[in-house]
């Protein structure tokens, strides 16, 4: 016969209730403030300050910069989880951010390419102002990158389908070189979508 563990003795358990409690207590605990899955995650990129897994609201992720029209907010696109990270305490930049839209990739495309197009039309009145396509996304995704010259500011911003619905990344910056890679970011954060969804 396989050997049983021994059994604790009532007389046991009734001499060190609070020794018990404290074990039980700390198991609880611990189970509460476990980290929950997020899109991205600091330990992912170097020089992380600051990083919000709350609602986006009406927020958008970084990408956009100066063309508002394609950001969450203005576009009114149903959320689901969104992360954002910031490496500079002063003044915010560079920032990186994920959100996941529940929503089909053909509805949320036509919508940001129909914002894309005003932005562009905005370029011919505003030279110091740029938005541009960005091609061979994977999984046939859409992206632009945007800048303001006066500002300082450049951005690029992907959508991307994953199921039935779509991933926002997108980074802004105001130095030369960006903070992730585009194709990086996209991949850093379909894994955070395999993440929120396990926890489902």
């Amino acid at each position: 016969m396989p050997r049983r563990s021994p059994a604790v003795s009532p007389r046991h358990w009734r001499a060190a209730p609070s020794a018990a409690l404290v074990v039980l207590s700390g198991l609880v605990l611990g189970a509460c403030t476990q980290a929950s899955p997020t899109l991205l995650r600091d330990s992912d990129f170097d020089g992380v300050v600051s990083a919000t897994h709350d609602d986006v609201g009406q927020q958008s992720v970084p990408g956009p910069t100066w063309c508002e029209g394609l950001s969450v907010g203005d576009l009114g696109l149903p959320t689901g989880a969104v992360s954002e990270l910031s490496f500079d305490e002063e003044d915010g930049y560079p920032r990186v951010g994920a959100v996941l839209v529940d929503q089909e990739m053909d509805l949320t495309a036509a919508r940001l390419e129909d914002a894309a197009a005003t932005c562009a039309e905005a370029t011919e009145e505003h030279p110091e102002l740029s938005i541009d396509p960005i091609a061979g996304l994977p999984d046939e995704g859409m992206g632009w990158r945007t800048g303001d010259d006066e500002g300082g500011l450049w951005g690029e911003y992907a959508a991307v389908p994953v199921g039935d619905a779509v991933l926002l990344v997108g980074f802004e910056t105001d130095a030369a070189d960006p903070p992730v890679e585009l194709d990086e970011l996209i991949r850093l954060a379909r894994e955070g979508v395999d993440r929120v969804g396990a926890d489902d």
